[in-house]
C-alpha cells in the first residue's frame, strides 16, 4: 500500500508540474489543506488519477488526498527554486560586466563574499509568492553553483560530437575546441604548473620552492607508501589475534580460519611489493623496520632523480592530460575543464618507475587544474553570457523534477487511520498499542506499537494528546512518527510556561571548535562578571553541572581517572566519520567514472552503486545524530547554568551571515561544521529553551566581537586562543573576550560597545 502511495505520489508530481504556468501560480501559493485541495486536487481532478503500481489495490479517496499533500509541497518547494534561479540569472549576467572576478568565481566554482551577494540577497528577499525570506550566504552560494551546473549539462559536450546534445550552442562548441587545439605548453605555463604546490609548514601554508618540488613529490609518494603499508601490516596483526581466539575456543570454526589465513596472505604480499625482506609481529615493529629500510633508499632516489628535468616531465603530463581529453571516450569537454575529478593516485611497488609514474599523475592533475584559466576571457564571458539569457526561460526543463524515493504517509484525516492507545500495561512487561491503517476501502491493517518506556502514558500524564502522525516504512520497520499538543488552555499560547523575574543578570555565549561554547556570566547593575564557564566534550558528555556549587563535576571520577580511554572525544569521531564520507564519495564517482568510460548507461541499477550509496547515507545519518546529540546536551547544560545564576537575558553573536573558520585553520570538516550545521542548531535551540524557561533570547552583531577589547573596547590583535590589545595591554582568552563583548553589547543609541571592565 505504502509503495502505490509513493507512485501516486510520483504521478500527482508530474500532473502538476505539467499544469504549471504564470497563469497557474497563484494556485500553489496557499500552505492551508483546504485551500490548496480545492485550487489543485479539485481542479485537475485528482480523485481519478491512478497510480501504475499494483492496480489491484485501490486507494480510498481520503488516502490520495493524504498522498497529494506530500506531492503538493514538493511541488510548492521546487517552484520556490525555479523562480530563485529565474530571478538570480539576470543579476548573474550584470555582475560579470561589472565584475570580472564574479565571472572568475562562478566558472571556477569559488564563493562570493558577502558584498558581492549584496544585489542578489536584495532581489530575493521576497520569494515568488510573495513571502519573505532570508537566504544566507550559504545558500546564495549554492543557487549559483546550481546555475553552473545546469549551464555545463546544457552546453556540454564530447570532443567527438557524436554523444553531444542537439541544444549545445554551436559557437561555443567551435570556440572551444578550437581554444583546445590551440593550448600549448610555454614557459610561462611551465613556471604556473611548478609554482602552483604548497604545503603546511608551522601551521602556514607556504608554496613549494621549485628547488625543492622533487623532495615534495618524494615526501608525498613515501606517505601513500607508508599510509597503504600500515593499514596492511594492521589488518594482518589483528587477523593474528582473531586466529588465535578462535582457537582458543572449544569448537573453533576452521571457515573462519581459513577466511582469516587467505586475508592475512593476501595482505603480505602487498606488503612484500613495497618491502620483501621485513618480518614483523607487531605494528610497531614494522614500523620501525619500514622506517629503516625508507630511510637508506631516499637518498639513492633523490641522486637519481636530481638529473631528471622537471620541465621535460611537465611537458609530458601536459601531453597526456590533452590527450585524455581530446581522445577519451565518454569525456565531456566542459565538465573535463570547469569541474574537473582527482582520483585517488594508486602505488603499489616501491621503485623509481613508482615514484616517476606518481610524479607525473601530480603535474598532471595540476595542469588540470591550471587549464580552466585559459577561457577566462571576454570573447568566452559574451557566449557565456548568451547561454545564460537562453537558460533563463527554460530553467523549468533543467531543474530535475522533485520524486519521492521514502515510503511513507502523512495522515490528514481519520478516515485511514485510527488508533487505541492503551494506558495500562498488559499481561507482558512491555506495553503495546494498536495502530489501524486503511488505506484500501473497507480493509484496515492493525498495527502493533511496542512502547517499553511507557511514554505515552507519561505524555497522557502531562496534559497531551497525540495528533495525526506520520507513516514511514524504513529498514523492515514500519516507523510511526507521532505529534502531540498541549490540551490546557492558556490565556496566550506564545508566552512562556515559566516567568522569570527579571534581574540585572545576563549571559553572553560564544560558540567555538576548542570549546563549544565559552560563557560569561555579567551582572549589569555592578558591571563586573560574575562567573565564566568553557564547555567542551568532556563536560557535556563526561561530567555533571552541580545545581548546588554551580561547577562541573566528573560523573565516576576514579574511573577517569585512572584510564583516559573513557574519556570522550566527539570530535576525534566526527572527523573520522567525514574522512569515511569522503571515501566512500570519492569511490562512487570513481565507479561512475569507469562505467561512462565502458559507456555503461544504466550503471545506476547496478548493485554495487546501491551499496556505496547505502553506506554513504549510514555515515550521514551518524553524523547527524551525534550532532543532535551534542545539541541537546548543550542546550541542556546551559539552561542549568542560566538558572543557577537567575539569568534573565541570554545573548548569542548572529551567525546568519557569517563564513566558517579557513580550512587551515581549522581542518576542512571542523570548518563546514562550525557554522553550517552546529552553530546554527544550537542557536535555534538555546532561543526555544530560553522562550519555555521565560528567559529574554537576544542575538547581537558578530563583527569584530574577537578582535575588540572588553576592557577598553578598542581594537586590538588575536593570535589563536590569545588576545592582546595594544592600547591598554590586556591579554585574555579570544573567546572569553568575545563572550563578554556580547553580554555588554547595547543598540547604538545606549552605551558604547566596549564597556569599562
Amino acid at each position: 500500500m505504502l509503495v502505490k502511495t509513493r507512485a501516486l505520489k510520483n504521478e500527482y508530481v508530474k500532473l502538476m508540474i505539467s499544469d504549471f504556468s504564470p497563469k497557474t501560480l497563484e494556485f500553489y501559493s496557499s500552505t492551508s489543506m483546504s485551500r490548496f485541495r480545492q485550487a489543485v486536487y479539485d481542479r485537475l481532478n485528482f480523485s481519478h488519477v491512478v497510480s501504475s503500481q499494483f492496480q489491484a489495490f485501490k486507494l480510498k479517496e481520503r488516502a490520495k488526498q493524504c498522498a497529494f499533500y506530500d506531492a503538493y509541497h514538493s511541488v510548492r518547494e521546487w517552484i520556490k527554486r525555479v523562480e530563485t534561479l529565474k530571478t538570480i540569472i539576470p543579476i548573474l549576467m550584470d555582475s560579470f560586466t561589472t565584475n570580472g572576478t564574479i565571472f572568475e568565481s562562478f566558472l571556477t566554482s569559488k564563493r562570493l563574499n558577502s558584498t558581492q551577494l549584496k544585489p542578489f540577497r536584495k532581489a530575493t528577499g521576497v520569494d515568488c509568492f510573495g513571502d519573505r525570506q532570508k537566504l544566507s550566504n550559504f545558500f546564495l552560494n549554492n543557487f549559483i553553483f546550481q546555475v553552473r551546473n545546469m549551464f555545463l549539462a546544457k552546453n556540454d559536450f564530447t570532443w567527438s560530437g557524436s554523444n553531444s546534445c542537439s541544444n549545445v550552442s554551436s559557437a561555443l562548441y567551435h570556440y572551444i575546441k578550437q581554444e583546445v587545439n590551440s593550448l600549448t605548453c610555454d614557459d610561462t605555463f611551465i613556471e604556473q604548473v611548478s609554482g602552483g604546490f604548497t604545503r603546511k609548514k608551522k601551521k602556514k601554508i607556504v608554496p613549494v620552492e621549485s628547488d625543492d618540488l622533487l623532495e615534495y613529490f618524494f615526501s608525498g609518494y613515501i606517505r601513500k607508501i607508508q599510509w597503504n603499508t600500515t593499514k596492511k601490516a594492521g589488518r594482518v596483526v589483528s587477523s593474528w589475534d582473531d586466529i588465535q581466539n578462535e582457537k582458543s575456543r572449544t569448537n573453533p570454526r576452521s571457515s573462519k580460519i581459513k577466511k582469516l589465513s587467505q586475508d592475512i596472505e593476501r595482505c603480505i604480499d602487498g606488503i612484500r611489493g613495497f618491502f620483501s625482506d621485513i618480518d614483523f609481529t607487531s605494528l610497531n615493529e614494522f614500523k620501525k623496520k619500514r622506517k629503516i629500510v625508507l630511510d637508506t633508499l631516499k637518498k639513492p632516489f633523490m641522486e637519481r632523480f636530481r638529473e631528471v628535468n622537471l620541465n621535460h616531465v611537465i611537458f609530458k603530463a601536459f601531453q597526456v592530460e590533452l590527450s585524455e581529453l581530446q581522445g577519451k571516450d565518454g569525456q565531456y569537454i566542459l565538465k573535463r575543464l570547469f569541474k574537473p575529478s582527482f582520483p585517488r593516485i594508486q602505488v603499489f611497488t616501491l621503485n623509481s618507475d613508482s615514484f616517476l609514474e606518481y610524479m607525473t599523475r601530480r603535474l598532471q592533475y595540476k595542469v588540470r587544474e591550471l587549464l580552466k584559466e585559459h577561457f577566462l576571457t571576454l570573447e568566452f564571458m559574451e557566449l557565456v553570457m548568451s547561454q545564460l539569457s537562453e537558460m533563463k526561460d527554460i530553467v523549468q526543463e533543467l531543474v530535475r523534477l522533485p520524486r519521492h524515493e521514502t515510503l511513507s504517509i502523512s495522515i490528514m484525516n481519520r478516515d485511514v487511520y485510527r488508533e487505541t492507545f492503551s494506558l495500562k500495561p498488559d499481561e507482558l512487561e512491555n506495553t503495546y498499542h494498536v495502530v489501524k491503517l486503511g488505506l484500501v476501502s473497507r480493509d484496515f491493517k492493525h498495527l502493533m506499537v511496542r512502547d517499553d518506556k511507557h511514554r505515552l502514558k507519561t505524555m497522557k500524564e502531562r496534559g497531551f494528546d497525540p495528533l495525526l502522525p506520520r507513516i514511514t516504512l524504513k529498514n523492515r520497520k514500519v516507523l510511526l512518527h507521532l505529534p502531540f499538543q498541549l490540551t490546557r488552555k492558556k490565556k496566550e499560547h506564545s508566552k512562556p510556561s515559566k516567568q522569570v523575574p527579571e534581574t540585572s543578570v545576563e549571559m553572553g555565549i560564544d560558540l567555538g571548535l576548542k570549546h563549544l561554547a565559552t560563557i560569561s556570566i555579567h551582572d549589569k547593575k555592578n558591571n563586573t562578571e560574575m562567573s565564566r564557564y568553557f564547555i567542551s566534550s568532556r563536560q557535556l558528555l563526561d561530567m555533571v553541572f552541580d545545581d548546588m556549587t554551580g561547577k562541573f563535576r566528573n560523573q565516576n571520577r576514579i574511573r577517569m581517572m585512572e584510564n583516559s580511554k573513557y574519556r570522550s572525544n566527539i570530535k576525534t569521531r566526527l572527523i573520522r566519520l567525514r574522512q569515511e564520507i569522503k571515501v566512500l564519495q570519492r569511490k562512487k564517482n570513481e565507479y561512475e567514472q569507469r562505467c561512462l568510460k565502458k559507456k555503461m548507461n544504466q550503471y545506476k541499477k547496478r548493485l554495487k552503486w546501491h551499496k556505496i550509496g547505502r553506506d554513504l547515507s549510514q555515515c550521514w545519518a551518524r553524523v547527524y545524530r551525534i550532532n543532535a546529540q551534542l545539541v541537546n546536551h548543550l542546550n541542556n547544560c546551559i539552561m542549568k547554568i542560566a538558572r543557577f545564576w537567575n539569568v534573565s537575558t541570554i545573548k548569542v553573536e548572529d551567525l546568519r551571515f557569517s563564513t566558517h573558520s579557513r580550512k587551515q585553520e581549522a581542518g576542512f570538516f571542523l570548518a563546514f561544521w562550525q557554522v553550517h550545521w552546529f552553530h546554527s542548531q544550537a542557536q535555534l535551540s538555546i532561543k526555544l529553551q530560553s522562550k519555555l524557561h521565560g528567559i529574554t533570547f537576544k542575538k547581537v552583531p558578530a563583527r569584530n566581537t574577537s578582535r575588540t577589547c572588553s576592557r577598553c573596547g578598542k581594537h586590538g590583535i588575536r593570535s589563536g586562543k590569545l588576545f592582546s590589545c595594544t592600547h591598554c595591554g590586556f591579554q585574555l582568552d579570544s573567546d572569553l573576550n568575545a563572550a563578554r563583548n556580547i553580554v555588554k553589547y547595547q543598540s547604538p543609541h545606549h552605551a558604547s560597545f566596549g564597556a569599562s571592565h
